[in-house]
């Protein structure tokens, strides 16, 4: 369900008073649920800029940017994510989804198929096995 007009007040007014407080985590999710992506990334910014080590709030700025379709960027979040959380199955599924996006076979199969050995039980896991790896000839 969708936040309230006054929820996301209250949100925007604590992020206000807080940069780094957990409730930028929260108005990026709510901006992310309104199709709001670019105020969630404009959000996020600012959290992480305060809390850099929020890997919630970074991966609500990473969903942001595939929501956007900025590869890229959504790569460069989720890497920093994975690096540290080795266990954080939505950020493995979410990484290798945009590794796919661009094109970037090789490195998404085992990524997502890391994201589904995390959860095997998961029915939000991808099942690698049917991935196909285009060949170079």
């Amino acid at each position: 369900m969708a936040p309230s007009a006054l929820e996301i007040e209250e949100l925007i007014e604590r992020v206000r008073r807080d940069p780094g407080s957990p409730a930028f985590v929260a108005l990026a999710n709510a901006y992310l649920a309104l199709g709001r992506p670019r105020d969630a990334v404009a959000v996020g910014n600012v959290g992480l800029a305060a809390a850099p080590e929020n890997w919630e709030g970074r991966f609500a700025v990473a969903r942001a940017y595939a929501d956007l379709h900025q590869w890229k960027e959504a790569q460069g979040e989720l890497l920093k994510i994975v690096k540290v959380e080795r266990g954080n199955r939505a950020a493995f599924a979410l990484l290798g989804e945009v590794l796919m996006r661009r094109a970037d076979y090789e490195r998404a199969v085992p990524v997502l198929q890391h994201a589904q050995n995390l959860d095997p039980t998961s029915h939000k896991s991808y099942r690698c096995s049917s991935v196909r790896v285009p060949t170079h000839r």
